[in-house]
């Protein structure tokens, strides 16, 4: 059923990162398909992208590329293989792209307890539902 899975990961909350990874690979393995796991830098505002070092995307990619790596260190799948990508600008909006560049059959992605501005604006894992070419498997 599933030949490619995407799992979206949020570096900066360990605990439902580890979540989402398990059933990434869970159902990975279940239908022998391979996973490519992304974390999205969120994308700055001009006003704060001033005060930053110079290359501060290049280094923040780098970065994030590397916890991806050690974060998925032990994970073995059944037969396909595993990748990681790392990309940078509105998070919905390259969970997305990366999706349909990847050709991807299922997304798995997080979601937080709401608050009060998710009503006005939406979260990120709602976005991509509502927008994704594939099916969406929301954890919690």
């Amino acid at each position: 059923m599933f030949k490619q899975i995407l799992a979206a990961v949020d570096l900066d909350n360990r605990e439902i990162a580890e979540k989402i990874l398990r059933v990434a690979v869970d159902t990975a393995n279940t239908y022998a398909a391979g996973l490519l796991v992304v974390s999205v830098i969120d994308a700055v505002q001009p006003v704060v992208s001033q005060q930053l070092p110079e290359g501060y995307e290049k280094m923040a990619m780098k970065k994030t590329r590397q916890d991806l790596a050690r974060l998925l260190k032990n994970v073995e799948l059944v037969e396909g293989e595993v990748g990681i990508s790392a990309r940078f600008g509105d998070i919905y909006r390259e969970i997305l792209a990366q999706a349909e560049i990847s050709a991807v059959d299922l997304i798995v992605i997080g979601s937080h307890k709401l608050q009060a501005t998710d009503f006005l604006i939406g979260t990120n894992a709602s976005r991509v539902v509502r927008h994704a070419p594939c099916s969406v498997f929301v954890v919690r």
